[in-house]
C-alpha cells in the first residue's frame, strides 16, 4: 500500500510537471505568435507611412509641374501676342 501511494504521488508529480511543461510551451508559442503579429503590424504601418509620404511627394511634384506648365503657357501666349503685334507693325510699315 505504501508502494502504491509512492507510485501514485510520483505519477501525480509527473502529470503536474507535464502539464506545466505543456503550458510553458503553449505560452512560448503564443508569445512568439504575438511577436510575429506585432512585427507584421509594425511593418505594415511603416509601409503605409512610406506610401503616404511618397504619395504626398508625388502630389507636390504634380502641383509644381502644373505651375510650370501654366507659367510656360502664359509665356507662349505673351510671345504669340508680341509676334502678332510685330507682324502688324511690319505690315503697316510696308503699306506706308
Amino acid at each position: 500500500m505504501l508502494l502504491f501511494g509512492y507510485v501514485h504521488n510520483n505519477f501525480v508529480n509527473l502529470s503536474l510537471i507535464s502539464q506545466f511543461y505543456i503550458q510553458q510551451k503553449q505560452q512560448s508559442q503564443l508569445k512568439q505568435a504575438m511577436d510575429e503579429s506585432m512585427k507584421r503590424s509594425n511593418d505594415a504601418q511603416q509601409a503605409k507611412k512610406s506610401l503616404e509620404t511618397r504619395q504626398q511627394q508625388d502630389s507636390n511634384v504634380l502641383e509644381q509641374l502644373k505651375a510650370i506648365i501654366t507659367e510656360k503657357e502664359t509665356k507662349i501666349k505673351s510671345l504669340e501676342l508680341e509676334v502678332c503685334q510685330l507682324r502688324t507693325v511690319a505690315v503697316c510699315r510696308l503699306i506706308i
